[in-house]
């Protein structure tokens, strides 16, 4: 028979949460303070910062990127990378007319800039399909037959050929300005 062994926790004074470590049951309902500028965010927050000093973090992060970005006009942006999305947000548009119309009850609140976007292919992945199927046949070391396998892999090579997939990311390479007179 093992003996029991006596283990020491420490408990919080006002929620009564236990811990093994006294330091983490001290801290546990204590007010905390911004790391930032010292202000008491509270309890049950259990963030590090306050919410002004995040959203200006935020902000010098985006002025940081915007800064570093390659800047262009819309006539530009459409001359250097045609057809291309933009992207406000977490929208996507096709034109900059779509930011005026999206703003025009707002007008204070137009942004001075649009982030450019990436275009990317996508395709269906025949070899993933396969080991799929292979793995959810419940047969150990199970393989798909190697003409079925190769049919699936050259009907899929047409298809993706057939059936461009594009699709567009944001890249915070690119900020297109935004003429604040064109909407007016």
């Amino acid at each position: 028979m093992n003996p029991s062994k006596e283990t020491l926790v420490y408990e919080c004074n006002l929620c009564h949460e236990l811990y093994y470590d006294k330091s983490k049951a001290d801290y546990c309902c204590q007010d905390r303070t911004c790391s930032i500028c010292g202000i008491v965010i509270g309890k049950n927050d259990y963030y590090t910062i306050c919410e002004a000093c995040k959203n200006k973090k935020q902000i010098e992060r985006q002025q940081e990127l915007f800064e570093k970005a390659e800047k262009l006009t819309w006539v530009e942006y459409q001359e250097k990378y045609p057809n291309h999305m933009i992207s406000w947000g977490d929208n996507y548009y096709p034109d900059i007319d779509y930011i005026y119309d999206e703003f025009y009850d707002n007008e204070d609140e137009l942004p001075d800039y649009v982030w450019g976007t990436t275009v990317s292919e996508i395709e269906i992945c025949p070899f993933e399909l396969i080991q799929d199927f292979e793995e959810r046949a419940d047969i150990e070391d199970y393989e798909m037959d190697s003409s079925a396998a190769s049919e699936l892999i050259e009907f899929f090579k047409d298809w993706n050929k057939r059936n461009p997939q594009t699709i567009y990311y944001e890249t915070n390479k690119v900020a297109i300005l935004i003429n604040k007179e064109e909407k007016k």
